[in-house]
């Protein structure tokens, strides 16, 4: 349901129906190399920051999550939304968010 790649392409990030969010590295050309468990429900929507050292997400379980991604843990989260969330992005430094719902509402966030 979900992908994202770190610019410089070391980095791919899956989410799906399990609602696991799967860590991948293309040069590796094997199995997922981690996974980041939080969500309830379908993962909807990544973005990984520009350097890689976070990672956003958005699910069906109405929740909005910032992921470290070296600690493979979540770092905060935001639940605004009374139905499923879409669609998210993220600026450089993970501060900033960006997303979309069911709802109708666009949201423009801070962590």
């Amino acid at each position: 349901y979900a992908l994202a790649v770190k610019l410089d392409g070391g980095l791919i990030a899956t989410g799906a129906v399990d609602a696991t969010l799967r860590l991948w590295d293309p040069r590796a050309q094997a199995a997922a190399v981690g996974s980041l468990v939080g969500h309830t429900d379908v993962v909807r929507g990544i973005a990984i920051s520009a350097d890689g050292g976070c990672l956003v997400s958005c699910s069906s379980d109405r929740s909005v999550k910032l992921w470290s991604i070296g600690q493979r843990r979540v770092q905060a989260e935001l639940r605004p939304h009374s139905d499923s969330v879409f669609c998210i992005d993220v600026d450089e430094s993970c501060s900033r968010v960006l997303y979309g719902g069911r709802d109708g509402l666009v949201l423009d966030d801070s962590f």
